[in-house]
């Protein structure tokens, strides 16, 4: 082997722990989709829920979707994907879980 990728390989392992400080990369729990259930979700669903509320209780959302809508879409257990719909930044509309095969239901709100 060449001293060449050698030193590219060494000098990359410094850089990345210069850069980190030896400090823990944070990790948010709720993001990781594995502990993200419907289940989990379903208490914090409430009338008064809003995108930035959903994110900071659930984490950014996997996908934005939506026309006229903002629809946050988080993946969730066994294949399916929960739907939040928001009149843009206002308060959510309503709450859908849809399964891999497309089927959907809605999901109740609390007040």
């Amino acid at each position: 082997m060449s001293p060449r990728p050698r030193t590219i390989t060494l000098a990359l392992t410094l850089l990345v722990a210069a850069c980190s400080n030896g400090a823990p990369i944070p990790v948010d729990p709720v993001v990781v989709t594995a502990e993200r259930t419907v289940a989990s979700m379903l208490p914090r669903l409430s009338r008064s829920l809003t995108p930035a509320i959903a994110e900071a209780t659930f984490g950014k959302p996997d996908e934005t979707t939506g026309s006229g809508l903002l629809i946050y879409v988080y993946r969730v257990e066994a294949g399916k994907r929960v739907f939040l719909s928001f009149p843009g930044f206002a308060p959510i509309m309503g709450a859908r879980v849809q399964d891999d095969t497309g089927a959907s239901q809605e999901l109740p709100l609390r007040d």
